[in-house]
């Protein structure tokens, strides 16, 4: 598929797609001129987004590409960086977790004692 049917399907601008065509993490088949979409493309577009949503930085989603696309793991430490940044990202997501599920039990004390307010008065 061309550009403009890619950007509709994925939902974002050519200079977002051109942007990480630059950086490598898109990768399309060039046709002289003309680049060729995959569904590759896609996922990979969504991986990007998923891995923006966790709080990686560009830099470190190029280096997971690079790696993923790499015939081995050059860099040990680099990888750990990114893996002790992923279980970070859970902790912090397992802590707010924790602290919605305090709001949501205070909510429904309210709630229940609100209940009992207005089936008193």
């Amino acid at each position: 598929m061309h550009i403009g049917e890619f950007v509709e399907m994925i939902q974002t601008s050519k200079d977002t797609v051109r942007y990480y065509e630059e950086l490598n993490l898109i990768d399309p088949i060039r046709n002289g001129d003309k680049r060729d979409y995959t569904e590759k493309d896609i996922q990979d577009f969504h991986i990007i987004k998923e891995m923006q949503a966790i709080g990686l930085t560009i830099r470190e989603i190029q280096i997971i590409f690079h790696l993923k696309r790499s015939a081995g793991f050059q860099s040990p430490s680099l990888l750990q960086d990114i893996q002790d940044k992923l279980y970070t990202s859970i902790k912090k997501i397992e802590q707010a977790e924790r602290e919605l599920a305090i709001r949501r039990m205070k909510t429904y004390r309210l709630l229940s004692y609100l209940d009992s307010l207005h089936k008193n008065g």
